[in-house]
């Protein structure tokens, strides 16, 4: 048994040169394994920054955006407004020409009634003229008829 101890005892410092071995090995791979972990967590969080930069970058985007489509709304809500006020305006300009086309109908119809009867009185004047010169005229003659009976009496009584 001593022999087997001491066999083992002699065993030991290559074994545990193997084991130092197997150690420093693993102690290197995982030196490796955790360069390349902090190389893979290093572009990660670069790649995180880049993802932040660009969302407050999107978000600050995105604000100027929602600003942008609120003041093209409420422009959008004006402009409506103006319209609606313009069609109003020419609704009432369109009652107010309509209005006015009615109303200058009715004076041209009663101008041409006017007209009418001015036409028919300057007609009756002219035809009362006609009579007043005609029976003037008349006058006159039945004056000067007068006049020669006045003239011609004395003589028929001087010769009756």
């Amino acid at each position: 048994q001593l022999r087997q101890y001491l066999n083992k005892i002699k065993a030991d410092p290559e074994r545990i040169v193997k084991q130092t071995d197997v150690v420093a090995t693993a102690a290197a791979n995982l030196r490796a394994e955790v360069d390349a972990v902090a190389t893979r967590l290093a572009e990660l969080d670069s790649r995180l920054e880049g993802q932040a930069a660009k969302k407050q970058e999107i978000s600050e985007s995105s604000r100027d955006i929602s600003r942008k489509l609120e003041m093209h709304r409420s422009t959008l809500e004006q402009r409506e407004r103006d319209v609606d006020a313009v069609r109003k305006a020419l609704e009432e300009e369109k009652s107010k020409h309509q209005d006015i086309l009615a109303r200058r109908v009715h004076v041209e119809l009663m101008l041409k009634d006017e007209r009418l009867a001015v036409k028919t009185c300057v007609q009756q004047v002219g035809k009362v003229k006609k009579q007043y010169e005609d029976t003037k005229k008349l006058l006159k003659k039945r004056i000067a008829q007068l006049d020669n009976v006045v003239v011609t009496l004395p003589q028929l009584e001087s010769n009756c």
